[in-house]
């Protein structure tokens, strides 16, 4: 990529970045008490070794009010230096930069965990019914302010290259800029000068720990997106004179605040967004610098030509590409040499979905996230001990089938069968759901591309009764048969429930009123329930659940609220049941309070109930995805990969198949266990 404009170096400080693409700071909670683990060195030596120019680390958190869980990492202490002095060692033998991110999270730090009320400017909560922060004294910032300097202090010391102070994503330090969250009294609220008066300290203090040889910016969040809140035309003429008050060596720009709203779904903007959608606003900061320091900039930059794009147009020096390269280490190396890749879907469900809960952070389209090493160790198993390259069938091309075709086809040779005339599974019909939900269909694109490169032999139209096979014709088999969707009926229903698998291409005619039932509060009913509202159809919703999608992660989800809220065509019923449908008239009983009635109704909608079939008289194999028990799409592609090698394990191809069939059951017990 040497001759495209990403891939020219780029002077940052006293130092040189190998090309304009970098990881920015996300939290992956592989941390053991706070402290760098061996998941976190073999997460990152992947990535650079991928050919990353420079990974930030996720948030070193400075003070115990800002710990958190014990898996996210923290610069409290000096004993946290020999970890990040092990994963600086591990960043630059591969050729990339490393630099650590300090910062304070403020209001929203969790009070479960250091057991301390978390700190904010003022008693104002970061969502509605979130616990009132404690209100900072002058000792309090005169205490963060040197914490922040004696983090500065130990990332110097751990021998990393650079490091940035947060002040965005509406974390202490942007709560104490922004008048939403700030509303003191004193020296350190009111004007803008004022609210800046912290930041400021900080900085400064910050700046007296850091060498010359080591490059100091900022992270800022160039709009709130909030109404009375900070804005592009404040942050912009701010980064400029934090840059000159401070000899800052770059700015990292992104948005957001971390709020119970929409604004917090811009942060990890998913597909319901177009690629690069807020370059407009590194752009803005960069205009205000200058050709002073490097603009770096984050937000929904999927592939090499998008960075490419907008970096030649001027919009930033360095592009964030962190979700893509959780989804494929190799983004650089592997475009160089014409690799099949994976690519990010930003569906958001395993790497922020995972991160908020504190779960250690994963990815759809790869499982191997995380467990690196664990999957490493499997396959050099593997090539130690296949003696032969056996048979294997694969009944089911949805995404856990054509994930064991894929893996299984290293070493064995694979057939791959579905009764269906396109791939994909159920993950093809959720791409067509919408626009929103459209990039799905890159997801499969990507499993069949993976197949073809290993010579899998793909037979659709071809439908396969697992009763009947005759095991001795293969050496394994795998099913991937998925779960079909079972209606429910209403017991005093007199009119069929519609289909929303079979309703997905349909033309559902002029604009109607249409009953989405949904238990669950996953993506299949809000995908259909945004589609039906897309194209101006009244909608009213129905779930016995207390509460709006919990099945999708917060980031997401407050901007699906957010859109579907606008339309001005959709009612809510929780708490209630479709309790009679006669074609025209639907009645909804309530767990609380009245009944509700809702007239003229065009249709009632029902996803169903996936059911697993009974594998009973089957010959015996392996059961992955949605056949074994229904879940989502990660689970699916997690246990395909899985099932493809344990299929192979099987085939008697293999030397050794005790500790190979070990090391596979490791994978589930890894992640339980925390290694």
């Amino acid at each position: 990529m040497t001759e495209s404009a990403a891939g020219m170096p780029l002077r940052i400080g006293p130092h040189t970045m190998r090309n304009r693409i970098f990881i920015s700071a996300h939290t992956l909670n592989f941390a053991e008490h706070h402290r760098v683990s061996d998941r976190h060195l073999e997460y990152h030596r992947r990535r650079a070794a991928g050919g990353v120019g420079l990974i930030v680390t996720e948030g070193l958190r400075i003070h115990p009010t800002s710990l958190k869980r014990p898996e996210t990492l923290s610069l409290w202490t000096n004993d946290a230096v020999p970890g990040l002095a092990r994963l600086a060692e591990v960043v630059h033998d591969e050729g990339a930069l490393l630099f650590g991110q300090i910062l304070h999270s403020g209001r929203e730090a969790a009070d479960a965990y250091p057991r301390t009320p978390s700190w904010g400017p003022s008693p104002i909560p970061w969502a509605r019914g979130a616990a009132l922060p404690h209100v900072m004294t002058d000792e309090d910032i005169a205490e963060l302010v040197d914490c922040f300097a004696q983090g500065a202090r130990r990332v110097v010391e751990a021998g990393l290259d650079g490091l940035e102070v947060h002040l965005g994503h509406g974390h202490l330090l942007q709560q104490f800029l922004s008048p939403l969250s700030n509303a003191r009294l004193d020296s350190y609220g009111g004007s803008l000068e004022g609210r800046r008066r912290v930041v400021d300290e900080v900085l400064a203090a910050v700046r007296a720990m850091v060498p010359g040889s080591v490059a100091m910016g900022v992270r800022v969040s160039g709009d709130e997106f909030m109404d009375g809140g900070l804005t592009v035309e404040h942050m912009a003429p701010m980064c400029a004179s934090l840059v000159e008050d401070h000899d800052l060596d770059f700015v990292n720009v992104s948005h957001s605040a971390y709020v119970g709203g929409p604004s917090l779904s811009t942060q990890m903007a998913d597909m319901a967004h177009s690629p690069t959608p807020f370059r407009s606003i590194p752009r803005a900061v960069k205009q205000a610098l200058g050709s002073s320091v490097p603009v770096l900039a984050a937000g929904r930059v999927d592939t090499l030509e998008d960075a490419d794009r907008l970096i030649a147009a001027g919009d930033a020096d360095a592009v964030a590409m962190t979700r893509a390269h959780i989804a494929d280490p190799t983004i650089v190396v592997g475009r160089r040499a014409g690799a099949t890749q994976r690519r990010c879907v930003s569906c958001n469900q395993l790497c922020i979905g995972r991160s908020s809960e504190g779960l250690a952070l994963s990815c759809v389209v790869n499982p191997e996230v995380g467990l690196e090493e664990a999957w490493s160790r499997i396959y050099s198993s593997l090539e130690a001990a296949v003696s032969s390259r056996p048979r294997i069938l694969v009944v089911g091309a949805g995404p856990a089938g054509l994930e064991a075709g894929a893996v299984a086809a290293r070493w064995a040779d694979v057939t791959v069968v579905d009764g269906r005339t396109e791939p994909g599974g159920n993950i093809a019909l959720a791409s067509r759901v919408g626009t929103r939900r459209s990039k799905w269909a890159q997801m499969v694109e990507d499993q069949v591309a993976a197949c073809e490169e290993r010579e899998v032999t793909l037979k659709l139209d071809t439908y396969v009764d697992p009763s009947a096979l005759n095991g001795d014709a293969w050496d394994s088999i795998v099913y991937a048969t998925g779960a079909p969707y079972h209606d429910r009926p209403v017991p005093t229903q007199r009119a069929p429930y519609r289909s929303i698998v079979a309703d997905v291409t349909a033309d559902l005619g002029p604009a109607g009123r249409f009953i989405v039932f949904d238990d669950v509060g996953g993506w299949p009913a809000w995908s259909w329930v945004e589609h039906l509202l897309d194209r101006g159809h009244e909608v009213h919703y129905v779930t016995p659940l207390s509460s709006l999608a919990p099945q999708i992660t917060v980031y997401s989800r407050l901007g699906l609220v957010s859109r579907v809220r606008a339309t001005g065509r959709l009612s809510v019923h929780l708490m209630k049941e479709v309790e009679s449908w006669d074609g025209s008239r639907v009645r909804l009983s309530a767990a609380f309070g009245e009944s509700v009635e809702v007239p003229d109704v065009t249709a009632v909608y029902d996803l169903g109930v996936p059911v697993s079939p009974h594998t009973d008289g089957w010959p015996r194999g392996v059961v992955v995805g949605d056949a074994y028990a229904p879940r989502d799409a990660g689970w699916a592609v997690f246990s395909g990969r899985r099932g493809g090698l344990e299929a192979l394990v099987r085939s008697g191809a293999v030397k050794d198949p005790a500790t190979c069939a070990d090391l596979l059951h490791r994978l589930t017990t890894l992640p339980l266990l925390g290694l």
